[in-house]
């Protein structure tokens, strides 16, 4: 399943999405018209135990923005953060560890966007 998951990912649109930055509306634009740029795309793991797909998806998938590794046991968050540190500058940089119910923490992202 996670090799599934690492080839569906890597082949669909996040290589495409490596250029651009945000979503933006620039109106500023000399021609008058709205453009718009898509974000780097974030994934969400949840019961990420060991963090180690989490560290697979930000060091294999091109254009990956950010992974946010969620667990609900105070061990596996510990865990996860050594085995980010490990990882060195790339794992430090997009992956990042919290002790969260993930149904929580995505209720949270709705509302605020």
């Amino acid at each position: 399943m996670r090799n599934l998951m690492m080839l569906v990912m890597s082949q669909k649109r996040y290589p495409k999405m490596k250029q651009v930055a945000s979503w933006k509306n620039k109106a500023s634009n000399q021609d008058g018209k709205c453009h718009r740029e898509l974000k780097q795309p974030r994934v969400l793991e949840a019961l990420s135990a060991s963090v180690l797909r989490a560290l697979r998806y930000a060091r294999e998938v091109d254009g990956i923005g950010q992974v946010v590794a969620l667990d609900n046991v105070k061990v596996s968050v510990e865990a996860c953060r050594r085995n980010i540190k490990f990882n060195g500058s790339v794992a430090c940089s997009k992956v990042e560890s919290h002790l969260a119910d993930a149904r929580v923490y995505m209720l949270k992202i709705c509302v605020c966007l």
